[in-house]
């Protein structure tokens, strides 16, 4: 049986994958475009700093 992942795992995973997207966003001078990444890595922040 394959042992579960610790609880932070998947919250440090999506935000890494929103920081990633944001400056991304930034890179392309996207601005307006910036809220949209941030709303996914939100959920991501209160996992890490519930765990």
């Amino acid at each position: 049986m394959a042992e579960a992942d610790p609880p932070g795992f998947c919250g440090s995973a999506e935000a890494a994958h929103a920081t990633g997207a944001v400056v991304t966003v930034l890179r392309a001078r996207a601005y307006g475009h910036v809220p949209f990444p941030l709303v996914y890595v939100a959920p991501a922040a209160a996992v890490l700093i519930l765990a």
